[in-house]
């Protein structure tokens, strides 16, 4: 392996670069190509799951809330709480959206001064708002687990009244897992206590 130096400076330089950079991109075509191919897939996957927060799981939240028949401090509480993911959920199916529509984009629109599409970029940014909703969806789960002995078919003592929550968890004075995703309650993760 030799070294050599291209004074980009030069018009020489300029097109010996561009030959270079050229065939870096013949020689690592292949993962370049499926690279694309898992981007794309990614961002139809997430736009599906948007559409799915926006179109079934919000509205879902406030049939959840007045299907509630105990009373009492508790239920007041979980239908609030039901109320808040509902407006979180679609505050973070826009996000998913937004950064589904990024990747779309990064892989079906490229720069024309870019030799290769953005795609770390574009798969950092939706990588990291999918492990966000996979958080918020997770805390939701256990906020579902919460409330459904206030329908008031719960057993025994119980009925009417959730669970402990373990430490850590969102919730009554928790911390969710997207603390800017909405202001108010929701950005800490709504809980079936959160007011």
């Amino acid at each position: 392996m030799c070294a050599a130096e291209i004074d980009v400076s030069s018009a020489q330089g300029q097109a010996d670069y561009a030959r270079l950079l050229q065939r870096l991109i013949d020689r690592e075509q292949n993962g370049i190509d499926q690279h694309v191919e898992a981007v794309s897939a990614a961002a139809a996957l997430a736009s599906s799951a948007a559409e799915s927060l926006q179109q079934q799981f919000a509205p879902a939240m406030p049939a959840l809330a007045n299907a509630i028949t105990a009373a009492g401090p508790n239920a007041d509480a979980a239908r609030s709480g039901l109320d808040q993911w509902a407006a979180l959920l679609r505050v973070s199916s826009r996000q998913l959206a937004d950064a589904a529509a990024a990747a779309t984009r990064a892989v079906t629109e490229p720069d024309p001064r870019l030799p290769i599409p953005p795609l770390d970029d574009a798969e950092t940014r939706l990588r990291a708002t999918l492990l966000q909703r996979a958080a918020e969806l997770e805390a939701l789960a256990g906020d579902l687990r919460e409330v459904a002995p206030l329908d008031g078919r719960g057993r025994g003592d119980d009925a009417g009244r959730p669970r402990e929550r373990p430490p850590g968890r969102s919730g009554p004075g928790g911390r969710g897992p997207d603390s800017s995703a909405a202001p108010g309650c929701a950005a800490r993760g709504p809980g079936v206590g959160c007011l």
